[in-house]
């Protein structure tokens, strides 16, 4: 091949590569730069290359056209006579920005705008240096900022959303409609994030409650690069607005009482259902003869000179007020009976209550009559759907099934006329609960707390309960008094170590029994201050102070039980909910009655003794989050102790349940079912009178239920013997020391010790020799 053809050919190639790579240029960037400029950077060096070439923009903004006119077909056309400059051209004239003259962008301003929400731009006639023609360029946001444009987030941060609303969204926008968001602070975890750049803020609203909680915040950061200009940020707070939940109702009334009543005599209880918090007379009562009692809805007269001629009825407007509830009003007409001035006659009833789930026909009250012989009167009822009388017995006609008051009218007849009339408001009351003790306080010459001392004089112990009576048990000698809910007794004639009351409480046919167990000591330690006689001294608990619902357990860590109970040490304890073998030995030794079974079949790890009280009914469940002084190793199991029983596998039922977690707080909600490996907390909930609550005599391996759990728990390790007789709890080799394991000589043991014996036997000749 000559010369010149290799030439030819090397140009041709030349050609065919710069078009085949060749690239149409476009737009990649717009900027506003001063009060008219608009900057507008290429991928890559154009220019015009025909003379009748031009650069055409169009503007809109909020549906209004700035950039461009319509033309006589009313179609909207872009504007061509821009006036386009080069910005650092090279040799030939190509440049990749290109400034354009806009001076529209005044009128924009005068307008308020901050973006511009549609630009096109096209070239027509523009190309690279390989005649590829520009193509168009068309946005939907341009931000009109040229100076001093920190990003700013324009969207209000606050709104709000009714308690209890699944979901509500709201929006977020910054002042570079191209900014992206994100949350740097959601405590709650009740918000996210979704939609273009995650403009969209959801907020969770479905657990919420008004009477809980009524605000939460988040922080969200919008950026669009970097550097403090770029970047910004914004708390948003959510109120929750209150939605009424509950009804309550209030019913027409037709009551009646005598002319010439006395003050304070009873005419009715209005007839009204819900959670009523208040009654008020709003109507009819300018005279005054009457009053309401604002919170049971008693009416009474109020003043003298009722007169069944001058005025035989009056008509009340009685409003009601509820929790959570809207209001309700209805009319009580209160009718004056023409009575017989000559002597007044009176009924009276001996009860005006009965509880919810008595039997039909169960006697609620005896009636009688004042000023007359009761012997052959006959009584009546207005209500003999819910009521009946037999003799003089007012009785209940069918069975009781919901709580509430039932206006009556009693009227007794002597058999010629009716001589008196009565209004009466029966009660049927909530069933009764059990009675538990919720509470014990003790003191002594100031000194709070169940550590005693013989020479500190009488000590006094009182109980927090709503029962009906008590009778107080204890091998205590010296009693001073033993009556309602104050025990009193003088220690000093008796023997140091733990004295145990007993204390027995009633209400109606039901009864529950609490233990106390005191500590006497010869003397009462100096400076020893327990003020919330949690059995802790203050001064070693000064972190918690105050708090009725944590315990001391471990250095820097602690027992929490949940909010309106009370968590106090366990009875084997010393100043901490961590207890220790050596202690837990030590109080069982210390009291003569008790047999040591602290032995377990597993190595216990760290032990756990503590005392939840004021549950709000005997039965429920008491909750407990415990910080671990020790991470859970694997294959850890959770063990009860009772002092009748000893050790046993913690129950889990219904409830009764574990979870665990690894965490630095223990107050996140990402608990896991059971006990995990490498656990930093120990959630555990425990079923008041169920098998985990060890206190009581332990009949049928039950703790009592009072309203009160007590709980010794410890996080163990199996120990498990393989075949060939080798320990499998460790994963190492080496020996596992148990102290708590059943003693055991196998073959293996029995062979160590004989070869053991002959190796030092071995010794010992070789030395006489």
């Amino acid at each position: 091949m000559n010369t010149f053809n290799r030439f030819i050919i090397t140009a041709l190639l030349t050609l065919f590569a710069s078009q085949a790579f060749a690239v149409e240029p476009m737009v990649i960037e717009i900027e506003r730069t001063d009060e008219t400029t608009l900057a507008i950077t290429h991928d890559q060096p154009i220019k015009q290359i025909q003379s009748k070439g031009y650069y055409s923009v169009l503007m809109k903004a909020n549906k209004k056209v700035y950039v461009g006119i319509r033309d006589s077909h009313d179609n909207l056309v872009a504007d061509v006579n821009k006036t386009i400059t080069a910005i650092a051209p090279d040799s030939n004239g190509f440049a990749v920005t290109w400034k354009m003259t806009v001076p529209e962008f005044i009128d924009m301003d005068r307008d308020n705008l901050t973006t511009i929400d549609f630009i096109h731009l096209y070239g027509y006639g523009w190309a690279n240096n390989s005649t590829e023609y520009l193509d168009s360029y068309t946005a939907i946001s341009l931000s009109l900022c040229y100076q001093n444009c920190s990003l700013t987030i324009t969207s209000t941060n606050t709104f709000s959303i009714n308690e209890k609303v699944e979901s509500t969204t709201h929006t977020l926008t910054a002042s570079d409609p191209a900014a992206t968001f994100s949350i740097i602070e959601n405590t709650s975890h009740l918000f996210k994030l979704s939609g273009t750049n995650n403009k969209i803020l959801t907020f969770d609203g479905t657990n919420t409650d008004y009477e809980g909680k009524r605000f939460y915040t988040v922080k969200v950061k919008a950026s669009t690069g970097d550097g403090d200009d770029k970047n910004t940020e914004q708390t948003i707070t959510v109120t929750i607005d209150n939605v009424l939940e509950k009804t309550i109702t209030i019913n027409n009334q037709q009551l009646s009482v005598n002319e010439n009543s006395p003050i304070n005599t009873d005419v009715g209880t209005v007839n009204a259902s819900g959670e009523i918090t208040n009654y008020t007379i709003t109507d009819g009562n300018n005279a005054g003869f009457f009053k309401i009692n604002a919170t049971t809805g008693q009416i009474q007269v109020a003043a003298t000179g009722l007169n069944h001629e001058t005025m035989p009825s009056y008509t009340l407007t009685i409003k009601i007020t509820g929790t959570d509830a809207e209001d309700a009003s209805a009319q009580i007409t209160i009718n004056i009976n023409n009575v017989d001035a000559t002597v007044q006659k009176t009924i009276t009833l001996t009860k005006h209550s009965i509880a919810l789930g008595r039997n039909a026909h169960t006697v609620i009250g005896v009636l009688s009559t004042s000023n007359t012989d009761n012997a052959n009167l006959t009584y009546s009822v207005n209500d003999t759907e819910n009521f009946e009388i037999t003799g003089n017995s007012l009785k209940i006609k069918t069975v009781t099934q919901a709580t509430g008051t039932h206006p009556i009218t009693i009227t007794v007849s002597n058999g010629t006329q009716n001589i008196a009339t009565q209004n009466f408001t029966i009660t049927i009351t909530a069933a009764l609960a059990m009675p538990i003790v919720e509470q014990f306080t003790v003191i002594q010459n100031g000194n709070k707390g169940r550590l005693i001392s013989k020479n500190g004089g009488t000590v006094t112990v009182s109980v927090t309960t709503s029962a009906e009576s008590y009778v107080w048990r204890s091998e205590l000698a010296n009693m001073e008094s033993n009556s309602g809910t104050t025990f009193v007794f003088d220690p000093s004639s008796l023997d140091i170590g733990t004295k145990t009351i007993k204390l027995k409480v009633t209400a109606g046919d039901l009864s529950s029994t609490r233990v106390l167990q005191l500590q006497l000591v010869a003397s009462y330690p100096n400076d020893r201050v327990d003020v919330n006689s949690n059995g802790i001294a203050d001064d070693k608990e000064a972190r918690y102070s105050g708090h009725e619902f944590e315990l001391l357990a471990g250095t820097n860590k602690k027992i929490t039980s949940l909010a309106n109970t009370r968590i106090l040490l366990g009875a084997m304890g010393k100043d901490s909910g961590l207890l220790t073998l050596e202690q837990m030995k030590e109080y069982i030794q210390n009291n003569e009655a008790l047999t040591d079974k602290s032995m377990d079949t597993l190595t216990t790890g760290d032990i756990y003794d503590y005392v939840v009280e004021g549950l709000s009914t005997a039965g429920t469940s008491a909750e407990v989050i415990i910080e671990l002084t020790t991470a859970t190793s694997k294959n850890a199991k959770l063990r009860k102790y009772s002092l009748v029983n000893g050790w046993s596998d913690f129950v889990v039922d219904n409830n009764n349940t574990i979870q665990s977690k690894t965490s630095t707080t223990c107050t996140d909600r990402n608990w896991q079912t059971g006990l995990i490996t490498g656990a930093t907390c120990l959630k555990l909930t425990i079923k008041d009178g169920g098998e985990n609550d060890t206190d009581g005599e332990q009949t049928g391996n039950t703790g009592n239920a009072n309203g009160v759990v007590e709980s010794t728990i410890s996080i163990a390790t199996p120990i498990s013997i393989d075949d060939d007789g080798s320990n499998s709890s460790g994963g190492g080799g080496g020996c596992v020391y148990n102290p708590n394991a059943p003693a055991r000589f196998d073959m293996g043991f029995i062979l160590l010790m004989t070869l053991s014996a002959y190796y030092l036997i071995r010794r010992k000749r070789r030395f006489i020799r």
